[in-house]
């Protein structure tokens, strides 16, 4: 029987482009540097989405531009800060911001169950208004399966 050997080189960096669709201008790190939570910012910093990546110590680690204009923070001010330091949950009803609040929210919680979370809840903007936000929230895992943080997609429930 005739064996068959096969030689697979390693692949180098790639540059995948899609016709009509211009590449994203913000410098990421190289390629060889890249870790779960680089890409996932990388990947949502043009994204049409409101979403924001956060690595296990709850900290910011990417927010879109549109996630940016949800929750009324300019994204390169959010990274590197606690997202309880960025989004503020608030009450329903009394508006107060009770820190019993502060882990019940989707982005944070995935990090301690390593499921998949979809919640609704209330935050402060920060001009300092209010927002009611549906929330759906995934764990991001490196290589090993390790649970690195969360990526979270938003929408607006009410205007304010």
């Amino acid at each position: 029987m005739p064996q068959l050997l096969l030689r697979l080189q390693p692949a180098g960096p790639r540059t995948i482009t899609m016709p009509g669709v211009a590449p994203s201008a913000r410098p990421g790190p190289p390629v060889a540097e890249q870790t779960p939570l680089t890409r996932w910012s990388a990947a949502i910093a043009d994204a049409p989405e409101a979403c924001v990546v956060v690595d296990v110590a709850g900290r910011v680690r990417g927010l879109s531009d549109a996630g940016g204009g949800l929750l009324g923070v300019a994204p390169a001010a959010a990274v590197d800060r606690l997202l309880l330091d960025v989004v503020e949950p608030i009450d329903f009803y009394t508006g107060e911001a009770p820190a019993e609040y502060a882990d019940r929210i989707p982005p944070l919680i995935v990090l301690k169950t390593g499921g998949l979370q979809r919640g609704l809840l209330r935050v402060q903007r920060g001009d300092g208004s209010p927002l009611t936000l549906d929330a759906v929230a995934t764990p991001l895992r490196d290589a090993a399966g390790k649970i690195v943080g969360s990526l979270t997609f938003f929408a607006a429930v009410t205007p304010g």
